[in-house]
């Protein structure tokens, strides 16, 4: 936010397209995980090590997922997610 008839800027700084893009894909990204689990569909996740795992997500925060059998997941130590077809 700028007041150029004073010229004071707001004291939060611009964080730039990457920022606004970045939080774009992570907006849409959540309402894709969230209508997955409305609609109790199976994930296929991809770890970063390699590992897959196929589950039921039953609830997830920015940084982590929850998983039927009660697991824990940490977001960053994912590659990818994508629902199974029933």
């Amino acid at each position: 936010f700028f007041q150029a008839e004073v010229g004071i800027r707001d004291s939060s700084t611009s964080r730039g397209l990457g920022d606004v893009y970045k939080r774009q894909v992570q907006d849409y990204e959540a309402i894709q995980l969230s209508q997955a689990i409305t609609d109790r569909k199976q994930l296929r996740l991809v770890f970063l090590d390699g590992d897959t795992l196929v589950e039921t997500v039953r609830w997830h925060t920015p940084a982590w997922i929850g998983l039927r059998d009660g697991k824990v997941i940490n977001k960053q130590a994912l590659k990818f997610w994508e629902p199974l077809d029933p």
